[in-house]
């Protein structure tokens, strides 16, 4: 490789002290040379912090620059991968949860596809699945559909409001002129990567895909939902990216009738704000949007 761009891998910590070693040695033993890596840490209440400052006393000097970002306030993950994204130097960057893996050869593959694709800014890849033994998820395809990055841009858009988020966040890697013109959307503080597929989509950036394993998704029961607390902050998060992301985009790909339909399906926010919507269906007009859906 004649040239080999600075990758920011960007670690995106919280309570993550049972996995968070085994995913820095992933990032250590990349065949890929050129990293730098940024851990950012969302107010962990467990051991967390002291772990990744002691893996990096013994690893720092195999990167080209080390930082461990922490904050003092849980802000959520949009938050938290903003802080990470924010201090990132490289030409791509690439996000990884503190509980998942990166296989050898990921950022290497990954940057090898993006220099004889001049034109991509975000890149896809496939999974495999760590499961847990609390986990009742055993299929890779209860959660993706690999087939959507055959998609237009504006075909996943399409898709992706439809359908739900069948995208691997896990496998992403992006332009980081990309990021610094569309950040994560902080007001969705537990929903970082789902609308910032729809925010892309909608303005025509196609996500695209290399047909290749690069990454370990670790499934578990302890997620940030876990607690009563985070729970409610789930629902709210929930409800907000509804009205934020979905209802608004649902008009631009179906008339009014047909939306009111799909929602009175099985789609999975319509038990929460159907009656929401049977008021749109007595304001708006024809397919004109009511100030409800603005």
């Amino acid at each position: 490789m004649e040239y080999a761009p600075l990758v920011s891998v960007c670690v995106i910590a919280y309570n993550s002290s049972k996995y968070i070693w085994e995913t820095l040695e992933s990032i250590r033993m990349q065949s890929y040379i050129d990293i730098e890596l940024i851990i950012s840490d969302d107010a962990s209440h467990d051991d967390t912090v002291d772990i990744c400052e002691k893996w990096l006393n013994l690893h720092e000097k195999r990167f080209i620059r080390t930082e461990l970002v922490v904050s003092s306030v849980n802000t959520g993950v949009s938050a938290n991968c903003n802080r990470a994204y924010r201090k990132a130097k490289g030409d791509w960057i690439k996000g990884i949860a503190a509980d998942d893996v990166l296989l050898p050869d990921c950022i290497l593959v990954n940057i090898c596809h993006i220099l004889k694709n001049k034109n991509i800014l975000i890149l896809f890849s496939k999974v495999d699945l760590l499961i847990s033994s609390d986990s009742n998820m055993n299929k890779i395809s209860d959660l993706f559909n690999f087939s959507f990055f055959s998609l237009s841009a504006e075909e996943q858009k399409r898709y992706l409001l439809i359908n739900g988020n069948c995208v691997p966040a896990a496998s992403v890697i992006m332009s980081r002129d990309l990021f610094l013109a569309h950040e994560f959307d902080e007001r969705l503080p537990l929903l970082e990567d789902y609308p910032y597929w729809l925010y892309l989509t909608k303005r025509g950036i196609k996500l695209e895909f290399i047909d290749v394993v690069t990454v370990l998704y670790r499934i578990h029961n302890q997620s940030i939902s876990t607690s009563s607390t985070k729970s409610i902050l789930c629902k709210k998060t929930e409800n907000k990216f509804f009205f934020l992301y979905l209802l608004p985009g649902m008009f631009t790909v179906a008339p009014l009738k047909t939306v009111i339909k799909i929602f009175h399906s099985d789609y999975p926010f319509m038990h929460l704000l159907y009656s929401q919507l049977l008021v749109c269906q007595r304001v708006c007009l024809q397919n004109t949007v009511c100030l409800i859906c603005k």
